[in-house]
């Protein structure tokens, strides 16, 4: 038997392409949307909220955290991939997965996610290479820099003492060798890319993801809540589910 799922964020473009592909998934289907406007939550047929077996959301993280609860409620498991949460709000977001499962990715795209595990590799192996990172996404994003570049960040620092610098601009002087700098780009239709550099003297080693199709991330979140479904609560990520 089919389950049914809820969509957090179901009005945006992400949310209304993982509802597409759920009616297209043998194991799953659109059940009920969750959407945001103006800071209060409206939900679609409130009456088949009790019905659905799992949350995927792509929305915001107030959204998301409103839609969090809602899972601890019907005790239903609960994928993420937004974006820009606060501290505080990530907390929160982490102290819901003792009641359910819960998996939170900054990209939903399997490749991506290799790529973390690819990236601390290269760190490790090439300790004296300066390290940066650019990332660039369509005009409408709203958190710079990207989750994904600041996942990428921290897989390539390795436990190294690293400082963060987000652009750089001015009389800022010789590059410090801690540095590890973030360079985001903005504009167009961009779905994303994402380059690390390790630069040595006499080499550069450029390792680098893009997508070219959104729906990447839907599949990537559908696979993720199937995976969930199994699962004792707690916290997830999608190299858990890449181990399986």
């Amino acid at each position: 038997m089919k389950k049914g799922v809820g969509v957090a964020g179901a009005g945006g473009d992400m949310g209304i392409r993982v509802a597409r592909l759920l009616d297209l998934d043998s194991r799953l289907f659109y059940k009920v949307g969750l959407d945001s406007v103006s800071g209060e939550n409206i939900v679609s047929n409130a009456a088949e909220m009790k019905d659905i077996d799992g949350i995927i959301d792509f929305s915001s993280p107030v959204l998301a955290l409103q839609s969090a609860k809602r899972a601890v409620d019907l005790s239903i498991p609960f994928v993420s991939g937004t974006t820009g949460f606060t501290k505080e709000q990530y907390e929160q977001l982490l102290s819901y997965s003792k009641n359910i499962p819960i998996l939170h990715s900054p990209n939903m795209s399997v490749g991506v996610n290799v790529m973390f595990s690819a990236a601390r590799f290269l760190a490790e192996r090439l300790k004296d290479f300066d390290l940066e990172i650019m990332e660039m996404h369509h005009s409408r994003k709203a958190d710079s820099p990207s989750g994904t570049a600041l996942k990428l960040w921290d897989s390539a620092s390795c436990g190294r003492e690293m400082k963060k610098v987000d652009g750089r601009s001015g009389a800022v002087g010789p590059r410090d060798k801690n540095e590890f700098g973030i360079m985001s780009i903005r504009g167009g239709d961009v779905a994303g890319e994402h380059t690390l550099f390790l630069m040595g003297k006499g080499e550069r080693l450029e390792l680098t993801h893009r997508v070219s199709d959104r729906d990447n991330f839907a599949v990537g979140a559908i696979k993720c809540l199937r995976f969930l479904f199994d699962k004792p609560a707690g916290f997830y990520e999608m190299k858990d589910m890449l181990s399986e």
